[in-house]
């Protein structure tokens, strides 16, 4: 990126690599969509749960339709300043480490629900402030990278936010398991678990990319295909997501039908007109 202040840098991978990934991408965000849309049709969308998941897949959309892949292959970045390309990396950055807060308190919620329940009642009456806060953090870091180029400290940032929240995970997957074997779990913690561990396990192979770029800096982080394909398994995460909430939450499950009925409705009320 040297000389004309271009954003060559994105274009290693070859078309092989590229459009299975912008595939995984795209529908990845239609299954975002899909599931903030069938959660908003369930009566009890204003749930905690609920609302977790709502704004996580909203985040989560965010953070695909940013992905540089998609673009691409879609048109020639050659013409991309740097100043932009600090911007866009750093906003992805942002998102990235907001899908993480989400999860973590997702992952919060599950441990206050199961071991302090009178606390988590409390703390359930002000989830719309909390998610609202997340959302006010996102915003903030939003106008700093536009001020800043996070793009040094970038690979810093999410590998010590990702981090922080496999360890939580870990903890959280040891208090689950004896849960379980204790059969004093319900239904919706554990699909709570499995949305989490999901999350988790399709990001893993990229984290350690990250890792490996965070303490050998990036040359040491393999070649940009491992990259993009690390990150197209975490791409399929959303697909996953929307299959687990189908078939794990009765609720969503009657959203989700509701949702398909009326489109197909929709054409035959027209034709009947």
């Amino acid at each position: 990126m040297e000389g004309n202040g271009t954003m060559d840098r994105l274009e290693g991978p070859s078309n092989f690599i590229l459009v299975p990934a912008v595939i995984a991408i795209l529908c990845g965000t239609i299954a975002d969509i899909l599931i903030i849309v069938a959660t908003i049709r369930t009566r009890k969308w204003y749930s905690t749960f609920n609302l977790y998941v709502m704004n996580w897949c909203l985040c989560d959309a965010l953070l695909m339709v940013l992905q540089p892949t998609t673009y691409i292959v879609i048109f020639s970045v050659d013409f991309v300043e740097r100043n932009f390309f600090c911007i866009w990396m750093g906003e992805i950055v942002v998102v990235t480490i907001g899908n993480f807060i989400f999860v973590a308190a997702l992952t919060l919620d599950w441990f206050f629900a199961q071991y302090f329940a009178n606390v988590s009642t409390k703390i359930r009456r002000f989830s719309k402030i909390q998610i609202g806060a997340i959302w006010v953090a996102i915003v903030v870091l939003t106008i700093y990278i536009c001020c800043k180029c996070i793009m040094n400290q970038a690979h810093v940032w999410i590998f010590s936010v990702t981090t922080v929240s496999l360890v939580m995970y870990f903890i959280i997957q040891i208090l689950w398991f004896i849960k379980r074997k204790t059969g004093t779990g319900n239904e919706k913690s554990n699909l709570a678990m499995a949305l989490i561990s999901c999350y988790f396990l399709c990001w893993f192979p990229n984290y350690l990319i990250q890792a490996i770029r965070t303490f050998e800096g990036s040359s040491g982080g393999g070649s940009v295909e491992s990259n993009v394909v690390t990150s197209l398994i975490g791409y399929m995460n959303s697909v996953i997501m929307l299959l687990l909430l189908y078939y794990g939450d009765e609720e969503l499950k009657n959203g989700f039908n509701t949702l398909c009925s009326r489109q197909v409705e929709e054409p035959e009320t027209l034709e009947a007109k």
